[in-house]
């Protein structure tokens, strides 16, 4: 039977880096993957009852036994997570965002299921989800940019470590994968269309620049059952023009390969995000946030107008020769739009989030 507690983490997705962040004072990972069932009996009977009464589900009722002041979950895109948060109107749902949301590509999902009104909270990495959460239609108790927790425990540990970089191998561009198996059929979607001609775009760059070193952060571990495929994929369009560097057990492992690049390649990944938010430079190749910029006076380095050779090639050969002080001093304001720096909102920040508010009504 689980015990009162100040925190309840829902699922385990991410739970190490969430009690890592928040050092909550007690908390209770509500395992929900899968639908796991809770054996206690009282939890059980109650169940049933809830199921003939629909007065809560499941999970409610083990949240209801914790008593939690808040229940906090990194799937942000867990609509059973939202809908559940009018159930308990003096509980705080807390929805951590922990990846890029894709609102206008085609062939992507809606982010949380059909447009509703929550009961929720919702930390979201910029203004720019706040934006395409309300113009689709989405309306959460609370809602607020604080960029990405995670950016904001690898910022600290690059702060307080004295280790040095865990990648010891220097690179002047760093690919970030975003391969998936769809990329194989017949109709990926237009996001993952995005990633493979981002792919196709970089080969021929590195054709014509002779002498750059490349890695690619892949998205499969070397024993992933899609491992194979994603080697075979980038070998197919890189050849041996680039390193692939298999994501490892240590999820600080991608980050430092971006701290050791001069330059992340990406179409939409929240890796890229992120290593822009900590001042990397970045070239996005994704219509996801080159039109955000449409009908700006300036246009941000970090995003491809066009997904053309000659433009890509403008772009990386710029990023590449701009030094990191010019590079923020021209795109912070468009950074900071998309997700707010470690800088401005750390690990602590988090905390004042969870503990410090209380339930709006």
């Amino acid at each position: 039977m689980p015990k009162p507690v100040e925190l309840v983490i829902w699922d385990e997705t991410g739970s190490p880096l969430l009690l890592d962040a928040l050092n909550p004072p007690s908390h209770y990972i509500l395992r929900v993957r899968n639908y796991p069932v809770h054996l206690h009996p009282l939890i059980v009977w109650e169940t049933l009852i809830s199921g003939l009464t629909r007065e809560n589900t499941h999970y409610g009722i083990v949240i209801k036994h914790c008593r939690p002041n808040a229940v906090v979950t990194f799937i942000d895109n867990s609509a059973r997570f939202h809908r559940l948060a009018s159930k308990f109107p003096d509980v705080r749902f807390i929805a951590i965002q922990n990846g890029v949301r894709l609102p206008n590509l085609l062939g992507a999902p809606a982010p949380i299921g059909p447009p509703a009104s929550y009961e929720s909270e919702y930390l979201c990495f910029g203004r720019n989800d706040i934006d395409n959460f309300h113009a689709m239609g989405y309306r959460f108790r609370r809602i607020k940019a604080m960029g990405s927790i995670k950016n904001s425990l690898f910022a600290q540990y690059l702060l307080d470590s004295m280790e040095g970089p865990r990648v010891k191998d220097q690179y002047d561009i760093v690919l970030i994968s975003q391969f998936r198996t769809a990329l194989l059929t017949s109709a990926p979607s237009q996001g993952l269309v995005e990633y493979e001609k981002t792919v196709r775009l970089l080969h021929s760059y590195l054709e014509s620049h002779v002498g750059l070193r490349v890695s690619v952060a892949m998205f499969t571990a070397s024993d992933d059952p899609n491992h194979d495929a994603e080697v075979l994929f980038h070998q197919e369009r890189l050849g041996s023009l680039a390193t692939l560097t298999p994501m490892s057990e240590d999820w600080m492992l991608s980050y430092h390969l971006t701290e050791q690049s001069k330059v992340v390649v990406s179409a939409y990944s929240t890796l890229a995000i992120e290593s822009l938010a900590r001042g990397r430079k970045a070239l996005m190749c994704s219509s996801l946030y080159s039109e955000k910029f449409l009908d700006q006076p300036f246009t941000p380095d970090w995003t491809l107008l066009r997904m053309d050779q000659e433009t890509f090639d403008e772009a990386a050969t710029k990023l590449l020769a701009m030094p990191r002080e010019d590079f923020l001093l021209r795109n912070s304001k468009s950074i900071n739009y998309v997700m707010i720096s470690p800088r401005e909102n750390s690990t602590s920040e988090f905390i004042k989030e969870v503990f410090d508010q209380r339930p709006v009504h």
